[in-house]
């Protein structure tokens, strides 16, 4: 193919030196050339390679990915798409591929020159650190829930013994404005150690049936709020399944950061909506927004834009949304976080 032929009088040399994998095919897929990098790799002659479809080396999963990001972009380049990739002996890897479409001077295709980085090793250094960063978290969420429980109970007789003031004290103004400080200094922790506890503790789905209207009342009826926000709840009741508790914390925290964010006065808006596959849960409010550059940074742990914040309350939304196999996401201004469930969990991946 004289496209192919100008590409190796060009580059020919070049293309050998390169220690990653490159191969051209002509447009109905079939290998024409490749250098000794991918021979190596997939364990093949050369004559066992030349005039095969460039395909076969390919997985159906990521045969059908790498068509539908070129069909649905309408791109004559794609960069470093995961792709698992076979050798002549089954084995399947990881890989990182970048392909670019060669077009003739009239616009048609002719063919592809592709170049494919083996990410094994990268693949399994991840996998690595992420059993790490897991066996990490075991230890803290142990240690934390010991710490909690130190930390609860003489919060509770704090917590009483309070109530029992504020009884006895019950016409004395200035002391009355004493306890509701202290109070408000005891739901801070409890807060504090909650937010611990949602990000590491590990536990199964207890999944069920329930009315997302459920899930409010539940909600706002354990948050204290002022009287000035206004909330906006959903006149449709759909009905969603999963882990209650769980997604009760989610959204005791969303609505807990709307609230902060319009500075107890505002509105703040809840909607739910019933698709084909799935449900969308959405909480907006009034707010001013959030900042283009905290928004990128809004679900790491530790990041928080409040002074006395642990940055680990929207990280819990995050695990929470990702054991429910959905997903969650953040648009502002204004404000909305969006979260995406499925109808259906498959408990096998649980």
């Amino acid at each position: 193919m004289e496209q192919h032929a100008d590409i190796l009088e060009k580059y020919g040399e070049l293309i050998k030196l390169i220690p990653d994998i490159v191969c051209i095919t002509n447009k109905e897929h079939i290998i024409t050339h490749c250098n000794d990098r991918l021979l190596e790799q997939l364990g093949a002659e050369r004559k066992d390679v030349i005039g095969s479809s460039g395909l076969k080396f390919l997985t159906k999963e990521s045969q059908e990915k790498i068509f539908k990001i070129i069909l649905e972009g309408q791109k004559e380049r794609i960069e470093n798409v995961e792709v698992d990739t076979i050798k002549n002996d089954g084995t399947i890897y990881k890989a990182l591929v970048t392909i670019d479409q060669i077009i003739d001077g009239e616009g048609n295709l002719q063919g592809a020159i592709s170049v494919t980085k083996d990410i094994t090793e990268l693949f399994q250094t991840k996998k690595e650190l992420y059993t790490q960063r897991e066996k990490n978290l075991a230890t803290i969420g142990h240690l934390s829930s010991r710490m909690a429980h130190d930390i609860k109970n003489p919060l509770s007789v704090i917590s009483m013994s309070m109530e029992n003031l504020k009884g006895m004290y019950g016409t004395d103004e200035s002391k009355q404005k004493q306890f509701d400080k202290v109070e408000r200094s005891i739901d801070f922790i409890i807060d504090q150690v909650n937010d611990v506890l949602n990000f590491v503790r590990e536990q199964p789905l207890d999944s069920n049936k329930i009315k997302f209207s459920e899930i409010i009342k539940e909600s706002l009826d354990s948050i204290k709020k002022s009287d000035k926000i206004k909330f906006i709840l959903p006149k449709n009741n759909v009905e969603i399944i999963c882990d209650k508790n769980q997604i009760l914390i989610c959204i005791n925290n969303l609505i807990s950061n709307a609230i902060q964010a319009i500075e107890e006065s505002g509105e703040i808006e809840i909607r739910i909506s019933d698709e084909k596959d799935t449900v969308i849960i959405q909480v907006q409010d009034s707010g001013k927004g959030i900042s283009k550059e905290n928004i990128e940074k809004i679900f790491e742990p530790l990041f928080s834009t409040k002074q006395k914040g642990t940055g680990l309350g929207l990280s819990s939304v995050v695990a929470i949304i990702d054991a429910h196999h959905g997903k969650i996401s953040v648009t502002s201004p204004p404000t909305i976080f969006t979260i995406t469930l499925p109808k259906t969990i498959d408990s096998t991946k649980i």
